[in-house]
């Protein structure tokens, strides 16, 4: 089951919070990085003023994609990575216009 479901015309804002295992804030270093694993249904882009959020844009496509974060929990010369994932479902957002469709084209019944 996602974790969200939004339509395809919208984005949603991310932020990526680290914790140790009691559930506390942590730092880590450096940046995280993220990652959208189904660009065809979304893409990911990290704010430019604060790297732990970032904004996932639908591009119009249904479907179900995650988002990947990961980061170096280690302070330090060692690394250690730490990765979470957020999945994300798209469906289709609600009608806006009405097409006609032209079945059949026939001579008039009387």
């Amino acid at each position: 089951m996602p974790d969200l479901n939004i339509n395809n015309i919208q984005e949603v804002v991310l932020r990526a919070n680290f914790e140790d295992a009691a559930g506390n804030p942590v730092a880590i270093d450096g940046n995280p990085q993220w990652l959208s694993e189904d660009p065809l249904i979304g893409s990911i882009t990290p704010d430019a003023t604060d790297p732990f959020k970032a904004v996932f844009s639908t591009t119009g496509t249904l479907g179900t994609t995650r988002v990947v974060v990961s980061g170096d929990a280690r302070i330090g010369p060692d690394e250690v990575i730490v990765t979470g994932a957020f999945e994300i479902e798209v469906t289709a957002s609600e009608a806006v216009v009405v097409n006609f469709e032209v079945l059949e084209i026939r001579p008039r019944s009387s």
